[in-house]
């Protein structure tokens, strides 16, 4: 496993990853109803803003088995994980066939490390009731952004 920074040429690979983390328990949206939708899009169309950043876990193939990135959003446009304009959202995605090798948490831990290394504040996501993913993320420090937030808005302070 190797990991690289996103670029704006991996537009697809978010696109991707964002309706299979909308789809992670069943199928919920199609790829048609994704891209009609801002609150799906406003994920990948503009990736990356100013101060967004994110990598990717590639084979030596240079195959992408998983992404994670890093979004600024702000209070008149939030995410489904926003809790501050200087805390960026982070989304991760993991090919199906390549789960529970690690990645996720070396992605994350990448990305982590990267945010703190800038001096962000924290670090904030959304994760559904009932996605076995929420472990990882409370694993890695990540807890409940507050009582003024969603019950599946978490936050990592740096």
């Amino acid at each position: 496993m190797h990991i690289r920074p996103l670029t704006a040429g991996d537009r697809p690979v978010l696109e991707r990853a964002t309706l299979e983390n909308l789809n992670w328990h069943d199928e919920r949206f199609t790829l048609e109803e994704l891209k009609n939708r801002r609150e799906f899009t406003r994920y990948f169309d503009s990736w990356p803003g100013e101060r967004d950043f994110g990598f990717a876990s590639v084979d030596r193939a240079r195959s992408v088995h998983g992404v994670v990135w890093l979004t600024f959003f702000s209070e008149q446009n939030p995410g489904y994980g926003f809790v501050r304009d200087d805390m960026p959202e982070l989304s991760v995605w993991v090919a199906e066939d390549h789960r529970g090798a690690g990645i996720g948490r070396a992605l994350i831990s990448t990305a982590v490390e990267v945010a703190r290394s800038q001096g962000i504040p924290g670090v904030s996501l959304s994760v559904e009731a009932g996605n076995p993913a929420r472990r990882l993320y409370e694993r890695l420090g990540f807890r409940k952004a507050g009582h003024a937030f969603d019950e599946g808005t978490l936050l990592l302070q740096l």
